[in-house]
């Protein structure tokens, strides 16, 4: 008699499914958690690496001035001081390298375009868990060559604290995204615009007033029909808001993990 085949294969990642990891392929290893994510900014399907990683793809999607973002665009060779974009250069620089000890080459975890640098590269990294000494010697011969090749770096320390403001409103506005279809009427936007114009009101009593939903906040506060200090308030119950007028600056978040 045939065995029947197990319906779900222990120790593997799964199938990526065309999802885009960028240069350096997420392999399928024995203990490690796949993280997938989307943005419209990016690929349809995003592979990374950690938590941490794509709390940051949500960082990118939800900031205005992001106006593309790919992971791991890249590798900077160490030794020869270049810039390697292909998987075959990658393939022949280890081989070319395999006999050297130490730090050989550098992946950034995101390339993105942004409105005040275009040519950028971001490295991800969870609160206490920044890297050793050796590390940083790697880091600093890597911006090295980033800026002779035009590129500026930024280091993204995303905190620890699961329940910290800026992870939860990330995870909050990062779905608002997908849900143009929750915004008020011209006419309860016009109330909401007038109730907001005058000192901050509670989200709580925003709501109330209006006989609004909670989860309409995030969409409004995404299309800057309303602001808040979503980097250090949650948006619950008590969070203060304020008419934005078409203001986005609220969500002008990366400065706010940039160590």
């Amino acid at each position: 008699m045939t065995r029947p085949k197990p319906v779900i294969a222990y120790g593997t990642r799964g199938n990526l499914g065309g999802a885009d990891s960028g240069i350096r392929r997420v392999a399928n290893t024995f203990g490690k958690e796949l993280h997938l994510t989307s943005s419209v900014k990016a690929a349809e399907r995003l592979a990374v690496e950690s938590d941490a990683e794509r709390l940051v793809s949500h960082l990118f999607t939800v900031d205005p001035r992001v106006r593309r973002f790919a992971p791991q665009p890249f590798t900077v060779d160490l030794i020869d001081r270049r810039v390697l974009r292909t998987a075959d250069e990658v393939c022949e620089a280890r081989h070319r390298h395999r006999k050297r000890s130490g730090w050989r080459f550098y992946t950034p975890d995101y390339g993105l375009d942004h409105a005040t640098m275009p040519r950028a590269v971001v490295e991800v990294k969870l609160e206490g868990f920044e890297g050793s000494s050796d590390y940083e010697g790697a880091l600093c011969q890597a911006r090295s060559v980033l800026d002779a090749a035009g590129y500026s770096f930024t280091r993204l320390v995303v905190p620890a604290n699961a329940k910290h403001p800026l992870r939860v409103n990330l995870q909050l506005l990062k779905m608002a995204a997908h849900r143009s279809d929750l915004l008020p009427d011209d006419e309860r936007l016009s109330r909401i615009s007038t109730i907001c114009d005058g000192e901050p009101v509670a989200l709580g009593e925003l709501c109330a007033t209006l006989e609004m939903l909670p989860g309409v906040v995030p969409v409004l506060l995404l299309h800057g029909l309303v602001k808040g200090d979503v980097a250090r308030q949650r948006i619950c119950g008590a969070m203060r808001l304020e008419a934005a007028h078409g203001d986005l600056s609220h969500l002008h978040l990366l400065e706010e993990l940039a160590k």
